[in-house]
């Protein structure tokens, strides 16, 4: 079966490509040929991408200016490196630009789209087409795709239902996303982030070595990390580890003992891998603890999110959300039972592959 699978491929952060190469990946032992549809939204594009200011610094023109100057080198290295991860591994399509030109350009027995925040409007300045396969014939189904949020409002949710009508199959990532999804009569199963799809052994065979040593303490964290630095420099004094911080810029924290810069994407699994802690406000971040089998602590990017939420709730780890601890309950914290994480992972694993079959073979 040809399949054409439409994703957030040119996100250029880790999770973006690593989800998109384990839901490749598994289509691809399934036995099926695959491709990546290959769109890039406004602000995936590489220019709009380099020269993107942040809203707080557009109405001074000499801020504006500090700003780009700021951030442009980091960008330059973060394209290159996700650019060729995806030239690496990634199966694409010719570019395209609208749903008509997926049907003349990218022919296939099946449209899939997920995971990621495909459906999330507040992620893409509202709903995006594409990722409803607008302007395409075909039959079209989702593998966990991410709405995100607890809330759509009336015209939201009357976007996505006259969208989601024409789905063969609806999964999604979050179980909030379901009851959302079922209030418009709409039926979904809640399913697993590909990366989670692939255990240890499958991403040890793509992890690339980077030489720090054993005993660390990672953080991996999007913005500034100062609210979480003294936390992680006292659990890492308390078990005799280094703090080593994955970074994408040039800032600097007192707490750092580490500072990795532009890693790939084969190196960032290896950081993850042989952690000994992880603090994390990424989604992502958080999947591979689970998935590694590591002692994490994550600071979810806002309160009541939805992402953070069901993949907490999914494996009962609840109690490791940053955001409702402290310094003083911290020392409360018990080892995460990782024998009942691996069961119920193996259950969620097995349940997520035998829905991607079953959308392939009905």
């Amino acid at each position: 079966m040809k399949i054409a699978l439409i994703t957030m491929h040119a996100a250029r952060n880790y999770g973006a490509v690593l989800q998109t190469y384990a839901l490749q990946h598994i289509l691809q032992l399934l036995g099926d040929e695959i491709v990546i549809i290959n769109y890039k939204r406004d602000n995936q594009q590489l220019w709009s991408y380099m020269f993107h200011v942040n809203k707080k610094f557009r109405k001074n023109p000499f801020l504006r200016f500090a700003f780009v100057i700021k951030t442009i080198i980091p960008k330059i290295r973060t394209s290159v490196l996700f650019s060729k991860f995806i030239s690496r591994y990634i199966s694409l399509s010719p570019i395209v630009r609208s749903g008509s030109e997926i049907a003349q350009k990218v022919k296939s027995d099946l449209y899939l789209v997920g995971s990621d925040q495909v459906w999330n409007p507040q992620a893409n300045d509202g709903f995006d087409g594409m990722y409803f396969f607008e302007g395409c014939k075909g039959v079209k189904v989702s593998y966990a795709s991410s709405i995100g949020i607890y809330e759509l409002n009336d015209e939201e949710q009357e976007y996505i239902k006259n969208k989601l009508q024409n789905f063969r199959r609806v999964s999604v990532r979050e179980n909030s996303s379901i009851f959302i999804l079922k209030r418009l009569g709409i039926e979904a199963e809640c399913m697993l982030d590909p990366t989670l799809l692939m255990d240890q052994d499958d991403w040890k065979q793509l992890a690339a070595p980077i030489n720090i040593g054993n005993n660390y303490l990672l953080i991996y964290y999007f913005g500034n990390a100062s609210n979480i630095m003294h936390i992680a420099n006292k659990i890492a004094k308390e078990r005799n580890l280094q703090v080593c911080r994955i970074s994408v810029g040039f800032e600097k924290y007192k707490e750092d003992d580490i500072v990795v810069r532009f890693v790939s994407p084969e190196q960032f699994i290896s950081l993850f891998l042989y952690a000994s802690f992880v603090i994390t406000n990424s989604f992502h971040g958080t999947a591979f603890s689970i998935n590694f089998n590591k002692e994490f602590l994550c600071y979810p990017t806002t309160e009541h999110n939805a992402r953070f939420d069901s993949i907490l709730q999914m494996f009962n780890l609840e109690k490791r959300n940053l955001r409702e601890l402290d310094e003083n309950t911290l020392g409360d914290l018990k080892p995460i039972d990782f024998i009942l994480l691996q069961e119920k992972l193996q259950e969620q694993r097995k349940k997520s592959i035998d829905y991607i079959e079953s959308i392939l073979h009905t």
